[in-house]
């Protein structure tokens, strides 16, 4: 991944720079290595922001489709997260007796070189397991379109009832409560209600809009910064690729689970539109109540197949399309959106 920049032809959507290399004709199994890749043969494409949950760092693509392997050494880590934000470091930092990411061992482009990292110590070296801050983001943060635009755009700071109804919305014991606006989905809540109940998962989405704009205040490209949504123990699995020289180090290509907990036990969801009816002395004559425009049946048809793109602009009419990607933020998660279901049976 490179930096993101402003998109001169979709002004309400970032974009992002996306380093791709072009995989051998003949390459068999271990993408993740130097041997598999075509080393003069790569191109930087700028993507909606939105489609950032697609572009996990070492997924294959072939003809414009996402195909479901994924290249890098499953790797657990049992690790302690130290509380506050992190340092930040870029492949070309001195971390320790070596650069952090040698050019040799992972072709970043000048593109690359500037993303910002987060490093944790493992094996006595400081800098042994090496997580791109815009993976972070896009595990932990964004796992669908209307939350990369929430993150990225600043919206829990400077727009918070964009997202969620603040009269409405809160912890009550281990019980979190999300009233939802109409364009966010039930799963989408799960993450709003631990950034709202966690300083430190706040602080990290928060992080992400404030070094955008600190950065295009100086350049015309920003390396967004953030930092894990917990602190303490927990058990990481992430996909990896070895850089350096001995001791390697380990360079977290995507996260695929992490166990620590979430700052509730359990989520209520409620909507915009679920039948609640206003407050007599408060609410409008019907007369003044301007119709909402909700998404048509046709809105969610698409005439072509849907690509990867950045010259048009999001379109909020249409209807949402569920994807199905690997891994998950939390066990938690999983395990409460089964039971969420158990009880809606």
């Amino acid at each position: 991944m490179g930096g993101i920049e402003r998109d001169p032809e979709v002004a309400t959507e970032y974009r992002l720079q996306v380093v791709l290399a072009k995989v051998k004709d003949d390459a068999k199994g271990a993408w993740h290595t130097e041997n598999a890749i075509e080393q003069d043969i790569l191109r930087v494409e700028a993507i909606g922001v939105g489609q950032l949950p697609l572009l996990c760092m070492g997924s294959l693509w072939r003809d414009g489709k996402l195909e479901m392997l994924r290249s890098g050494v499953e790797q657990v880590f049992d690790l302690d997260i130290p509380p506050g934000l992190p340092n930040y470091y870029i492949a070309t930092d001195k971390v320790g007796l070596a650069g952090l990411v040698p050019f040799r061992a992972h072709r970043l482009m000048g593109y690359g070189k500037n993303t910002k990292c987060i490093v944790l110590p493992h094996n006595g070296d400081p800098a042994g397991i090496i997580i791109p801050a815009i993976e972070l983001i896009r595990f932990y943060y964004v796992n669908s379109t209307r939350l990369s635009k929430a993150v990225f755009d600043g919206d829990f700071v400077h727009s918070p009832s964009s997202i969620y109804d603040p009269d409405y919305t809160g912890l009550n014991g281990k019980l979190a409560v999300v009233c939802r606006r109409q364009d966010v989905s039930g799963d989408d809540c799960w993450t709003i209600a631990r950034i709202l109940n966690s300083q430190a998962a706040f602080d990290g989405a928060r992080r992400v809009n404030d070094s955008m704009m600190r950065d295009f205040a100086n350049t015309q490209n920003a390396n967004p910064e953030s930092a894990f949504p917990f602190s303490g123990k927990t058990r990481i699995k992430a996909l990896c690729k070895k850089v350096g020289y001995a001791p390697a180090r380990w360079l977290v290509l995507s996260l695929v689970s992490c166990s620590a907990p979430f700052p509730y036990e359990d989520l209520q969801v409620m909507a915009d539109n679920d039948g609640r009816q206003a407050n007599p002395d408060t609410d409008l004559p019907d007369p003044a109540k301007i119709p909402i425009v909700c998404p048509s049946k046709d809105s969610g048809q698409e005439l072509e197949p849907l690509r990867l793109q950045n010259v048009k602009e999001p379109d909020s009419k249409a209807l949402p399309k569920r994807l199905e990607l690997s891994g998950g933020c939390s066990t938690l998660c999983k395990a409460r959106r089964s039971k969420r279901k158990t009880r809606a049976l």
